[in-house]
């Protein structure tokens, strides 16, 4: 897998994040800097680790679905591409302010937002990659994209969440198309 497609998988995994991080700089009044790299950095750890739990759930199951691994990495990068566009039409999300959102519940976000990346991680282990490299780029990644979510939702709201979202969705269902025809190409 090349490089710039995971730098594309890991920029659609934190489409979610993106969103909720700005959602929470649309609230943040003080602080600004330090609730970003709060945000961020617990987001990161959530979206690497769950990237490697998955990884390792996939590694286990690899030898009893090896041919129909490239169906699987389809499979989860489409549902997952095709569930961040659905929900781009529910429109602006608004989150309580960071001021009031104890570590908790910042943890409870970051979680729900990085169950994609479970599922990716699971599609990873049917791929020739490396996961450290891999989980690397979605750690910076994630760390930068949700940093700047904070900071543009401070200051421009909501007004691009959905655009994002369903670019985000379209590239991750490209990915899944792309792997699965590299794979049915090769075999024929």
């Amino acid at each position: 897998m090349s490089f710039y497609a995971v730098v594309l998988i890991a920029f659609g995994l934190c489409v979610d994040s993106f969103a909720v991080a700005a959602s929470c700089g649309m609230s943040t009044k003080t602080h600004l800097w330090k609730q970003a790299m709060r945000v961020a950095v617990c987001f990161t750890i959530f979206h690497v680790g769950m990237t490697l739990i998955g990884w390792e759930i996939g590694t286990e199951l690899r030898q009893f679905i090896r041919e129909v691994d490239h169906w699987i990495a389809f499979a989860l990068l489409t549902i997952i591409g095709m569930k961040m566009i659905v929900e781009a039409w529910g429109g602006c999300r608004k989150e309580q302010s960071l001021n009031t959102i104890s570590l908790r519940r910042l943890c409870a976000m970051a979680m729900a937002t990085s169950i994609d990346a479970l599922a990716v991680g699971a599609g990873f282990a049917f791929l020739p990659v490396h996961i450290l490299q891999v989980t690397l780029v979605i750690g910076v990644v994630t760390l930068f994209a949700t940093s700047m979510g904070v900071l543009i939702g401070r200051f421009v709201g909501c007004l691009f969440e959905e655009v994002i979202a369903v670019l985000g969705g379209v590239a991750l269902i490209g990915i899944g198309l792309k792997i699965l025809l590299e794979h049915l190409l090769r075999a024929t």
